[in-house]
């Protein structure tokens, strides 16, 4: 208990010097004016102005300080700052009205103890400054009773609060049930069921089962509510064969990217560098007699080979040392050569020639890079045209007739995406649509344009099956592969026992040991492990995958050892944040009891005069 009065007397502190570095600002040194002197009451317990609107500047500057800027009183209020200070305030106030109702309160020596601890009270000798603390009260605001008495009330709450949690001690038995479970181990196999491991091959649909699956699954089937857009577009690609591209301005984009279309001869290689040249030289003559290998040399030095690649390089990248190494094969150990990093073996582990792509292997690619780029000024141009068309009412009908862009339509909801719709400016613009807008042009980020006119809002709807005939066939064909893996799963599990192995099957199986439930096995679904959680041992179960049935078969049960350094560890850490949430509970219990009897009253007239004083 004493170490949660200490932790609560803390926060105390700290919420005085933060009260105090807001009255060194100015705020507060004067009473705000008029015949207000309280915002409101609980029980007999008053809320004085001054003291909500220095806490209310002390919250505002503490989130300000968060976000490293100012706020003004309107983003406070977004934040809800406000709010939240009022209730900090009646929950203390709450506090003081239930420690008078119970005669508890704490004595002068405690106050003094307190006052002595305030750093912003201290003198340079770290000690108690008489004329440091008047002059603090007093930019503040406050005279010395009104401190004080304030430091009377709180180190009260803090005893109050402190006696509340006093007795709150979690079960050893929970905390053990619950490391328990989270530190238990299973060990076991699964066998993944496919099409493949069918006894029989699954049969084709006929018309008459996919008829009756659609009805069945209609939803699966049926199109969202959605809107019937009539849209023109203009493309790049519309307006291709407008544009003409000569050979000499391929051949000049193609020579400015020449970079891009060639890569220089390159070797793969190690680097091991020495301290000197006499490290390096006997080293050299250890390979080549054959007394070590390489591996072993770089083994020796406590390296391994990753540690020495140099990766792809070309010949300009090793310096004075690329004629040479360039000039070997592929296996050979070369050096020592001087570098930056000093002598060093170079080992060539692949070659790569050199390569060029030529005109004509891009030219398509170059001639669709500056056709694009000419479409694109080419619409640019009639863009303008179009949308003083549609500015002066011309229907979307009319505009196809005087330019280039083509009429289209669509049925357009969330999850369309061909066509038109692969353009994300259509989607957004089609989602924003009403039927009061008139078309206008929208940009395309190819550099295209279009222009949408809402025709109707179409309710929910199957689609016609001859439309969906192709997805109700697969639809139809995953339902069946399901079926007929879980009766096969089913039959090779009848004969699976604490004498029968799933690995006597023999359809390849996968093993899994001591892993716990946060764990996952390599490659399958988490529900498998969950699943093994709860086989007892040597029971199988079979579990759904993708397109697939996994059986599972527990070996191994491990119970958790909670005397181990991880069970101990996890235990207190679990009863730590057992306890200070049961701490926060009760305590939020405790507020809401002693509200609920005391009387609360606030003036709202007197909240808004403070607020105004911040604007």
């Amino acid at each position: 208990m004493a170490s949660r009065t200490q932790s609560l007397s803390k926060i105390f502190v700290w919420i005085l010097l933060g009260l105090l570095i807001v009255g060194l600002a100015g705020f507060g040194a004067t009473n705000l004016g008029g015949t207000i002197r309280s915002i409101g009451q609980v029980g007999s317990r008053d809320i004085p102005v001054d003291e909500y609107a220095r806490a209310l500047q002390s919250d505002i500057r503490a989130t300000a300080s968060q976000f490293g800027q100012q706020l003004t009183f309107q983003q406070a209020e977004l934040f809800g700052i406000p709010q939240q200070t009022l209730s900090r305030i009646l929950s203390e106030k709450a506090l003081d009205q239930e420690a008078d109702n119970i005669g508890l309160s704490v004595g002068d020596a405690a106050v003094r103890d307190r006052l002595m601890n305030v750093r912003g009270f201290q003198g340079i000798d770290g000690t108690f400054d008489r004329d440091t603390y008047a002059y603090a009260l007093s930019n503040a605001g406050l005279s010395e009773a009104v401190f004080e008495n304030q430091l009377r009330d709180e180190t009260t709450r803090t005893l109050l609060q402190a006696a509340v949690v006093s007795g709150n001690t979690m079960s050893s038995t929970y905390t053990d049930q619950l490391v328990s479970y989270l530190l238990e181990k299973r060990s076991g196999l699964l066998i993944q069921l496919t099409e493949n491991d069918l006894s029989a091959p699954l049969t084709a649909a006929t018309l008459d089962q996919l008829q009756t699956f659609y009805n069945e699954n209609i939803d699966q089937f049926s199109l969202p509510e959605s809107k019937l857009i009539t849209f023109v577009s203009l493309t790049p690609k519309m307006v291709m064969d407008q544009v003409g591209v000569d050979d000499s301005a391929l051949q000049s984009l193609y020579q400015k990217n020449l970079a891009k279309y060639f890569t220089p001869e390159q070797r793969s290689v190690e680097r091991l560098v020495f301290l000197n040249d006499a490290e390096a030289k006997l080293s050299s003559e250890q390979i080549i007699s054959g007394a070590i290998s390489f591996e072993e040399l770089v083994t020796n030095r406590g390296l391994n080979l990753a540690d020495i690649g140099l990766g792809d390089v070309t010949l300009e990248d090793l310096g004075a040392s690329g004629e040479l190494v360039f000039g070997a094969t592929v296996g050979d150990v070369v050096g020592p050569f001087e570098t930056s990093l000093g002598p060093a073996l170079f080992r060539i582990t692949g070659k790569t020639e050199e390569e060029t792509t030529s005109f004509e292997d891009v030219r398509d690619d170059l001639f669709d890079e500056l056709a694009l780029d000419k479409a694109g000024r080419l619409i640019e141009a009639q863009a303008s045209d179009i949308d003083d068309l549609l500015a002066a009412g011309a229907t979307l009908e009319e505009v196809v007739e005087d330019s280039d862009a083509e009429l289209g339509n669509i049925r357009f909801y969330s999850g369309v995406n061909s066509g038109i719709a692969t353009y994300a400016e259509f989607k957004q613009a089609a989602r924003e649509l009403g039927e009061s807008d008139f078309p206008s042009v929208i940009q395309l980020s190819d550099g295209g344009i279009v222009a949408l006119r809402l025709e109707e809002v179409l309710p929910a709807s199957p689609e016609p099956f001859e439309d969906v005939q192709a997805s109700v066939e697969q639809a139809w064909r995953n339902n069946a592969l399901m079926q007929a893996l879980r009766a096969e799963a089913k039959e090779k599990l009848a004969n699976i026992n604490a004498n029968n192995s799933l690995a006597n099957l023999d359809l390849g199986h996968q093993t899994f040991e001591n892993l716990t439930r946060d764990q996952s096995i390599d490659g399958a679904p988490s529900a498998i492990l969950a699943q093994a959680f709860d086989l007892e041992l040597k029971d199988a179960s079979a579990v759904d995958g993708d397109m697939s049935v996994y059986l599972v078969q527990v070996l191994d049960l491990q119970e958790a050892d909670l005397t181990t350094e991880q069970a101990v560890n996890l235990n207190t850490q679990i009863t730590s944040q057992l306890r200070s949430s049961l701490s926060q509970d009760l305590i939020e219990s405790y507020l809401t009891g002693i509200q609920e009897r005391a009387e609360i009253t606030l003036n709202q007239q007197a909240i808004s005069a403070v607020h105004a004083n911040f604007q």
